[in-house]
């Protein structure tokens, strides 16, 4: 029983936290859950690719000198940034994945994703080479199934919260008696 409570949680954890990480990227529950599934079958941190997709937000949406490296690495995957701004920031990642993966490979290939993700370009170029290859977005958790879960999960945290006052209200009140046994005990080791 208490192996499957586990699993429930992780899952209920797992599609809650989707919600928080697609409102952070810019992107829909059902992409990042897409998003999601590829990391999860390539072995990477989800953190990652959360990181490159706020990355590329940023890049898209800049006039700073970031902005401006990141509109040379998109001329040189032969990407248009206003089509890209215009898309969600998931299918925007697919994308770059897909131009990066035709790009070649080697160090230019690092430079590239270096200036249109930052420092999490390099960390996310093996996601995206997974990405290229799986060539399109399919969800596996719903906008309304991660919000179910994120209530259930806030539900459950509440209960655990309600329960922590009881414990600390009842070791409250029975300090005073704690104390007085713990006294007696050292003071009947002091007396022999």
């Amino acid at each position: 029983v208490a192996g499957m409570a586990n699993v429930v949680k992780g899952a209920v954890g797992a599609m809650a936290a989707l919600d928080d990480m697609a409102a952070k990227a810019g992107t829909t529950v059902e992409n990042m859950s897409a998003l999601a599934d590829v990391a999860k079958i390539g072995g990477h941190d989800l953190s990652v690719v959360e990181g490159a997709m706020v990355r590329l937000t940023k890049a898209l949406a800049g006039g700073d000198d970031e902005a401006k490296g990141a509109g040379k690495a998109l001329a040189a995957l032969g990407l248009n940034a206003e089509k890209l701004r215009s898309m969600d920031t998931a299918d925007a990642m697919l994308e770059v994945a897909l131009a990066l993966d035709k790009y070649g490979s080697g160090g230019g290939k690092t430079a590239v994703a270096l200036d249109l993700l930052g420092k999490s370009g390099a960390a996310a170029l093996p996601y995206l080479e997974d990405l290229a290859e799986a060539g399109r977005l399919n969800a596996s958790v719903t906008t309304e199934q991660a919000a179910a879960a994120e209530r259930l999960e806030k539900d459950i945290n509440a209960v655990k919260l309600e329960g922590d006052k009881m414990t600390r209200a009842m070791v409250a009140s029975m300090l005073p008696a704690m104390s007085d046994i713990t006294k007696a005990m050292r003071q009947a080791a002091e007396d022999g």
